[in-house]
């Protein structure tokens, strides 16, 4: 594991740790030529040992520098990976027909708000958009998209595409908790693809003694890994929560802000729906012995790697998604659980088949290949068919309402 390892013997007693200072995100801008490798340094040396939450969130997120707000490419051939929407426009037209269906259970409200989290190249966008405007023009007419995005650079791309598209004035763009378009009436959806794997996390270990902490810090001219107390008190309930018992020395990640951000959208939205597609799992099936190292994973061009700690800033770090707890806390705000699926599951339910078979133009050529290893993609067992899981949570209804993406299991999600 090189530096990701914690080295035998290595503790960071509470007195080095500040709880106060957890939940600070405030960056100052960085000077002409930092990296940000001495950037994280730089703050190590000032505050003492970081969560792996506070390093993630400057990995990710530092001005400029992060690896979601740099300016290089990181969707697509020329980036670290690939995401369903990049594969094939049917990713996006399944999605719209679903949400086609959830304006139908609205009533077919005059207005409507769809709220994207997490736009990465607006290609979701477009394709959600370009399927209602042609096959539901009533449904896109009442319709008003937000994009939440936190990256300047992906903002600048989406609406680029958009332009190009012909739909940018169907678009607003706003950097808030929840979104301000379900402010207004607060009825529609709110989605995300690939968004909550993205958040920040503290990373534990269960030891003899209790759970510990994983922090880092950077000695000898290396960033090494130290275990101490929790954090804060969520990072030591959390477990107890889920109804989990690690095995000593089994690590694991805790994703706190996955629940901030299910209460904060959850506390926007009068009536509507809540649609998380991800990759990740039950804390049934997470939390086990045979992810006895934990779930967290880098990518950078396509290369799967295990040390966050390498090109800091060019390297995605992510986790798998605990839905358990998304359900739970999303419970407690007061939404209802509609169904958590498989990718493939909710596709094939939502007629993913039906719309690669009825494209104009399909024939039995290189495109039609292309398609179909697309679709194949998106649907199979071993791809992101049974990686990926749809969760759909709702507001504002006596009880769940049935919906046709999650009507039908028709595979194991185990």
């Amino acid at each position: 594991m090189g530096t990701n390892a914690c080295p035998a013997g290595r503790w960071v007693s509470a007195r080095q740790i500040n709880p106060g200072r957890v939940r600070r995100k405030v960056f100052s801008m960085n000077n002409a030529g930092d990296t940000m490798e001495n950037i994280v340094i730089g703050r190590i040396k000032e505050e003492g040992p970081l969560t792996f939450e506070q390093f993630m969130e400057m990995a990710l997120y530092y001005p400029a520098l992060g690896y979601y707000t740099s300016a290089r490419d990181k969707i697509g051939p020329g980036g670290d990976f690939y995401t369903g929407p990049e594969l094939h426009p049917v990713f996006g037209w399944t999605l719209a027909e679903q949400f086609a269906e959830m304006w139908e259970v609205l009533g077919r409200p005059r207005r409507w708000h769809l709220v994207e989290y997490g736009a990465g190249t607006g290609t979701l966008a477009i394709d959600v958009l370009g399927r209602l405007r042609d096959s539901h023009p009533a449904c896109f007419d009442g319709v008003a998209y937000s994009i939440i995005e936190v990256s300047p650079p992906f903002v600048r791309r989406q609406k680029a595409a958009l332009q190009r598209a012909g739909l940018l004035g169907k678009v607003v763009w706003g950097g808030g908790p929840a979104g301000d378009g379900c402010a207004e009436g607060g009825e529609g959806v709110i989605f995300s693809n690939e968004l909550v794997d993205a958040l920040p996390f503290h990373r534990v270990r269960a030891g003899g003694d209790g759970l510990k902490e994983i922090y880092v810090d950077h000695r000898g001219g290396r960033f090494t890994e130290l275990l101490g107390p929790p954090s804060l008190p969520e990072v030591a309930r959390y477990f107890q929560a889920e109804g989990v018992c690690l095995e000593v020395g089994q690590t694991a990640e805790v994703n706190l802000q996955a629940g901030r951000w299910i209460q904060a959208v959850a506390g926007r939205l009068k009536r509507g729906f809540v649609l998380t597609v991800d990759y990740g799992a039950t804390a049934a099936e997470l939390y086990t012995p045979s992810r006895y190292h934990g779930t967290m994973r880098c990518f950078e061009r396509h290369s799967l790697a295990d040390n966050p700690y390498e090109t800091i800033g060019r390297r995605d770090i992510t986790a798998s998604v605990n839905f358990s707890s998304l359900i739970r806390w999303g419970e407690e705000s007061g939404l209802k659980t509609a169904g958590l699926v498989s990718q493939a599951d909710f596709l094939v339910n939502a007629g993913i088949l039906e719309l690669i078979r009825g494209c104009d133009d399909y024939q039995f050529d290189e495109k039609a290949y292309r398609d179909t290893e697309a679709v194949k993609k998106l649907i199979l067992p071993g791809s992101m068919g049974q990686v990926f899981r749809v969760l759909i949570q709702c507001a504002g209804f006596t009880g769940a309402p049935s919906l046709r993406g999650t009507a039908r299991r028709l595979s194991r999600t185990g």
